[in-house]
């Protein structure tokens, strides 16, 4: 924003179409043009640039809180930015009446009226209506804007719903079987050869006892029986028990059967695109929207 001062008509704000002193940044307005300010947005009509204060002013409030005149004229003119921003706020508060703490409703335009027509006073040393005498414009022109795009939001809406009702009605297209074939199964025997079987697992069960004589004298010696699991974990799996048991060798003989089942089944037929019929919805007119019923040739372009 700009300092409190007083401007001739030829002010910035009234060359660029932007009464408010928009600075530039990130985020592009509806109506905004590429314009020689390097610092301050430029509109393409009067009306737009209006309308940017009120949507700006509302995002004060919703985003940051600022819902009181000398808390939008804080973020809008800070001092930091050499603005008399005491100055500022008093001039809009005497200007549009309303006290300068009081809390407001940014979207309510009656209430921001005022306030917003103070603020162009201090940004460009003009009254509101003297620049809405010169550019031929009103504030009509700033509600019937918002307006338009508040339908182009209900019709999209409305596109969007019927889409989504008619994927949910649309009937589930049978398909019939008519024949099914079924093949002789093909028998595949593969060999699997292991040579070097190591146990995976082994477990010691119980321990048993033999008798030998040694010099005429009889000794005995405990002997462990251990279980033993051989396994590759896929093809085959040996359990044994026994005193240090080595396995030599397996052959495993799986057999693979393969069987092909071919159905036969009926394609439903392409549908027709062309057709006569009712319709009956909203339609986008410069009035809004409004009901509509016809009767007409139509192609449809996307099935669903």
């Amino acid at each position: 924003m700009i300092k409190l001062t007083t401007m001739a008509t030829t002010a910035r704000g009234i060359r660029n179409n932007n009464p408010g002193n928009i600075r530039k940044n990130g985020t592009q307005w509806l109506g905004e043009v590429p314009g020689n300010d390097k610092s301050f947005k430029t509109f393409e009509s009067m009306a737009w640039g209006i309308r940017a204060i009120y949507h700006l002013l509302n995002n004060y409030s919703r985003l940051y809180g600022c819902n009181t005149i000398e808390k939008i004229i804080n973020r809008w003119a800070p001092p930091e930015d050499n603005n008399d921003t005491e100055s500022y706020i008093r001039t809009v508060s005497d200007l549009s009446g309303v006290p300068r703490t009081s809390r407001l409703t940014t979207t309510n335009r009656s209430v921001m009226e005022p306030i917003v027509k103070a603020m162009i006073k201090v940004e460009t040393g003009t009254y509101l209506s003297r620049i809405i005498n010169k550019h031929g414009i009103c504030l009509s022109v700033i509600k019937q804007n918002d307006e338009i795009m508040k339908n182009a939001l209900i019709a999209s809406a409305i596109i969007l719903g019927a889409f989504i009702l008619g994927r949910s009605t649309k009937p589930v297209q049978t398909v019939n079987i008519l024949h099914r074939d079924t093949l002789p199964p093909i028998i595949r025997i593969d060999t699997v050869r292991d040579t070097l079987l190591v146990p995976k697992y082994v477990h010691v069960e119980r321990v048993d006892t033999i008798r030998d004589t040694v010099d005429g004298r009889p000794i005995y010696m405990p002997v462990p029986i251990s279980s033993y699991l051989f396994t590759d974990d896929s093809t085959y799996r040996i359990d044994m028990e026994g005193y240090n048991v080595k396995a030599r060798s397996i052959e495993v003989y799986p057999r693979t059967i393969t069987q092909t089942v071919i159905e036969r089944i009926e394609v439903p037929a392409k549908p027709n695109r062309w057709g006569i019929g009712v319709s009956a919805g909203a339609a986008l007119t410069p009035q809004g929207i409004r009901p509509y019923l016809g009767v007409g040739v139509h192609y449809q372009l996307i099935v669903f």
